[in-house]
Formats: structure tokens, sequence, C-alpha cells
């Protein structure tokens, strides 16, 4: 078997019964942009050919017709698309061309080179062995797969060819060496392996010549079509080499790259991502928060049968955070990826903020998020977070909770005073996952002025999702959590961020108790000293209850209480504060 004897060679014209055997790639036909826009697109569409094949001249047709441009000029394609041309050496006798899986690396190379990675969606076109070679390098970087969702074979030998007889011939080419009667079936069947063994593929889209070639037929149809999805077409009229070599617009494998190529895109009045619950407004997209008893959450739709890759910039402010928290992300076909937003308490809320959002299709728009009424919503979340204070203890002082608590470590019950407030807040600002549900806790914990317990709070959040904490809101909140507490260690297994703390973070805590619910502070103040794993909160509580009732000389004096126990800065600060009070 031979998996490409690619008769590729772009210099073969059809009255030559043999390939010039002299040629040699030159410098000129390095792998190169063929178009490239700026901005650029949002698809990197990568031509690779096969074997004697050259970078461009593979595609190119007698007549000065080149499938590289024809695609770029193509209806509801080219403006969305830049094309990238790759070329290998590969000769007929004479030395130094590449097999399979030089071919492979050294493409890895250039897509990192000319930055065809930093794309959003990558979409691979290959003729003959370049189609193997395609398959070999998303084998070797399986991770690559969820950035492309598509790949066009055309005369792919995915089970060998029929010029076995002739490989033998022009052995001193790798590619044919490997691949001639046994080591053809060891190749391939390395190759089926690593495939099956992908935890993910992207669609693979084929077609297959219809001509012998110099009269052998070089890949017959099943070969051509073994790894593709849905229908296999053949091409009219066209032998292996000019399968690639369009002469105009409506040829049959134009028209077969611009469909596969809609499987991505999408048309203008079919979008492959909805966004129902945005607003459009000029050039930007626009979520309003309106209802305060209701999660915030906008749905990307993908309606296509291929996935689609989305990426989200940094919030305009550290207050928003926007789930899911990682990115990059894939929407597998069908599905609906939801975006959350929610708001850390800290300082005031402003009526807009603003991120990046960005897809396969669609140029980087700018995404406005609006708050209905910020003052009435922020007032909700400062009630919430009286609610958990009050629900720590009704937990403290139920009868049913002592004897248990009573038998947990000082450590297991300071993080079962993290969980309550967790439980507690979510019921009151439901939030848009576990993991968040952590940070606004934390977030609701420092602003009460007990940062060693919003330090295990981020660190649960760290537990349910690790990215979580390369998001800027967490990593500003944790190292305002840091200054606050003086623990230089808040996540477990992630360095404390050194990033720059906003005023409205860095300002001391202030315990605001409402008029008709005194006693309530009161009694939780006890019901956390009473427990000596608590009784620093507790402390700080009752000193913050003084502080409000003009009583600075009082407070100061528990507040020196609580840092014989464990002294943060946030005491420290608290003590001057109440001294400076004092006349």
């Amino acid at each position: 078997m031979l998996a490409g004897l690619s008769g590729c060679d772009e210099e073969s014209k059809a009255g030559k019964s043999v390939p010039d055997t002299t040629l040699s790639k030159s410098a000129k036909d390095d792998p190169h942009w063929v178009h490239q826009s700026s901005p650029q697109a949002k698809v990197a569409v990568v031509f690779v050919h096969g074997l004697f094949g050259t970078t461009t001249g593979t595609w190119t047709n007698e007549n000065g017709a080149s499938f590289l441009d024809l695609i770029k000029t193509a209806p509801n394609v080219g403006s969305k698309i830049d094309v990238f041309a790759f070329g290998f050496t590969s000769n007929m006798i004479a030395g130094g061309s590449l097999d399979v899986f030089q071919g492979a690396a050294k493409l890895e190379e250039w897509l990192n080179y000319k930055q065809v990675w930093e794309y959003d969606t990558v979409v691979f076109v290959g003729h003959s062995m370049g189609g193997l070679i395609v398959m070999q390098e998303l084998i070797n970087h399986p991770d690559r797969v969820g950035q492309v969702p598509l790949m066009v074979l055309y005369a792919t030998p995915q089970e060998g060819s029929q010029a076995s007889a002739l490989g033998k011939i022009f052995l001193r080419n790798p590619a044919l060496a490997q691949m001639v009667p046994d080591e053809a079936s060891q190749f391939l069947i390395g190759l089926d392996n690593g495939w099956a063994h992908m935890p993910k593929h992207p669609q693979v889209v084929c077609a297959y010549e219809t001509k012998s070639t110099y009269g052998i037929p070089i890949v017959k149809q099943f070969s051509a079509t073994r790894f593709c999805d849905g229908a296999r077409v053949a091409i009219g009229g066209a032998d292996h080499m000019s399968i690639v070599k369009p002469d105009r617009q409506e040829h049959d494998s134009v028209v077969k790259l611009v469909n596969a190529l809609t499987l991505v895109l999408g048309t203008d009045r079919n979008p492959r991502v909805e966004m129902p619950d945005f607003k459009v407004e000029g050039d930007k997209l626009v979520y309003t928060i309106r209802d305060p008893d209701s999660p915030a959450m906008a749905k990307l739709i993908n309606h296509s049968a291929l996935p689609v890759r989305y990426t989200r910039g940094i919030a305009s402010s550290e207050k928003l955070m926007i789930s899911p928290t990682d990115t990059p992300r894939i929407i597998q076909p069908g599905q609906v990826e939801e975006l959350k937003f929610d708001l850390l308490r800290r300082g005031e809320w402003k009526d807009e903020y603003s991120f990046t959002l960005g897809t396969a299709i669609m140029p980087t728009r700018t995404v406005i998020v609006r708050v209905l009424d910020p003052k009435a919503q922020q007032a909700r979340a400062q009630k919430a977070a009286e609610g958990v204070m009050s629900d720590i203890s009704a937990y403290l002082n139920a009868p049913e909770n002592q004897e248990s608590f009573k038998n947990l470590s000082s450590d297991e019950q300071q993080q079962k005073i993290v969980e309550v407030a967790g439980e507690s807040l979510e019921t009151r600002l439901p939030s848009s996952s576990p993991e968040v549900r952590w940070v606004l806790t934390a977030d609701t914990l420092s602003s009460m002025g007990w940062p060693t317990l919003a330090a295990r709070a981020l660190r649960n959040a760290e537990r349910e999702s690790p990215a979580i904490v390369n998001t800027q809101s967490v990593q500003v909140l944790a190292s305002a959590v840091s200054l606050q507490s003086g623990d230089k260690n808040i996540f477990k297994n992630h360095r404390t961020p050194d990033v720059e703390v906003p005023l409205e973070f860095k300002s001391q805590a202030r315990f605001t108790a409402p008029d008709n619910d005194a006693a309530v502070w009161s009694e939780l103040s006890g019901s956390l000293q009473a427990v000596p794993a608590l009784r620093h909160y507790g402390l700080t509580l009752e000193g913050d209850i003084l502080k409000e009732q003009g009583r600075s000389a009082e407070a100061a004096a528990v507040y020196g209480r609580a840092t014989g126990i464990r002294q943060t800065p946030e005491l420290d600060a608290k003590i001057r504060a109440v001294k400076d009070l004092q006349p």
C-alpha cells in the first residue's frame, strides 16, 4: 500500500507522463500567509499540500486560477477568513524530503511561528498526504482540537493508495518508503489507533477523485473517505492532481469547501451562534440586570453541527464576575452556554460595566452590562449580608446543632461557620456556580471584618474551580483579604496574587447594624465568644457594635482583647480609628 503517491506535483502538466523528478521547493515558496486581514479574521484556513507538491503550486490551475484565492473571494466566506499556505520539502528523487511525522512536526513549528494558533478557529484543508500530516498534527497535539472544529480532505489516502507499484521506484522519498507494502500497514495502523484514541475529533469532510492519473487510480473512494463525516462527494472529471486545481469559482472543489466552511461560519441569515438575551445598540451588545431576585444570565446558543469557540475579555471592573470563569471555551453542537453575572458588594455600584466577547464568525464586540437601579440592588446585597449574620446566630443557638458543633475540631468549627454563611447567602442572592458562591461569601465575610474566614471561603472557591483563582475579581479580593488578615498564603495551591487593590477594597470594613435589630448582633457576638475557636470573631463584632454606638474607648479595649487572640492588620486599623475618635 502507498499512502500518497500524492502525485501532487503542481508542475506536472497534462501532457507529461512523468513529473519532473529534479524539482526542489524554492525559498519563495516557504509557508506564508496568502491572505491576512487587519484586524485579522476569526478563522484561519490552512492549506497543506501532498507528496511532491509545493506550497502554492499544488493549488494553482494552469490558467492561473488559485484555490487559495478563489476561496477568499467566495460569497459569505472571504471576509470571514484568513488564508495560510503550508509547505514542506517533498522531492520525487532528490534527497531532503520529509515523511508524515516530520511534516507534522514542521507544520506545528510554522503554525506557532506565524501565530496561526492565535486565531479563535483553525480549519485545515489537506490534499492527499497533506491530509495525513494534518491528522498526525492533531494526534500529536490533541489539545488543539478545541480550536479545530473542521478538516476538509481532498483525495487523502486514509487506507493507503493504489500506487504502491510506482512507489517502489521512488524509495528515496521517505514518505513513500514508509508507506509501501509492509511499512504501509504499520504506518496506517498507527495513524488509525492514534486517531481512534483521541478524546474528541473535528468534523472531517471529504471529497474524492473520479479519474485515473497517468492510467493509475491513485486514491479510490473508500480510501479517501474512511474517517469522514456526512456525505462523501465525488469531484467530477478530477484526477488526483486536478482535484485541488479549480479553474473557476463554481468548480466542484470550491463549492465543497465553501459549503463545509458554512458549518463553521454560518450565513448572514443563519448565524451559528444566537444571543437572544443581548440587545444590539450600534456596535455593542447590551445586557440589563433587572430583577435582583433572579440570577443575571445571558444565553449563547450554538445552532450548528460543529463546536463553536468563543473568547471573553477582562471586565472593566473587578466588581463584575462573569461565569463560566475560564476562557476561551467551546460550545458543543446544539448546546447552550449561559453567561452569568455577579457583582461584589464592596464600594459603590455603577450603572454600567463592560467586557469583550468574540466568536469564530463575530468580530470582537463590547458587551455592556447595565445595572437597573444600582443603589437599590446594592442595598439588597447589604440586606443579604445582614441575613448571613442572623443565620449564623440562629445556627449557633439552635439546640439541635450545639452538640454536633461542639464535637468538631477548632478548624472544622471555623469551616462550618463559612459553610453556614455560604448557604445563607445563596438563599438570598442566588449565584451562578458553587465557586462564585464562595467568592461572594468571601466578599461578604471580608466586609464584615472577618478576613481569616474570608480566606477559607476563597480556598473553597479554589477547590471547586482552580481556574477561578486567575480571574480579576478573585485576584483583587484575595489581595485585599491578604492585606486585612496579614496572611500571605490565601490559597492552598496558588500563590496569593500581587495586584493593586482599589481603595474601596483596602478601606476598613464598616459594620452597620439596623437600629431595630441591634440585639441580634449582640446575641451573635455572645454566641461566637462562647466558642473558643470563634472568640476572635465575636470580640471583633462586639468592638464594631460599640464603635457604632459611639463608645470608642470600650471598642478599643474589646479590639485589644481580640488582638490578643490573633493580631491582624484589619484589627490594628480599627484600633487606630477608634483611638482617633477619643477626646
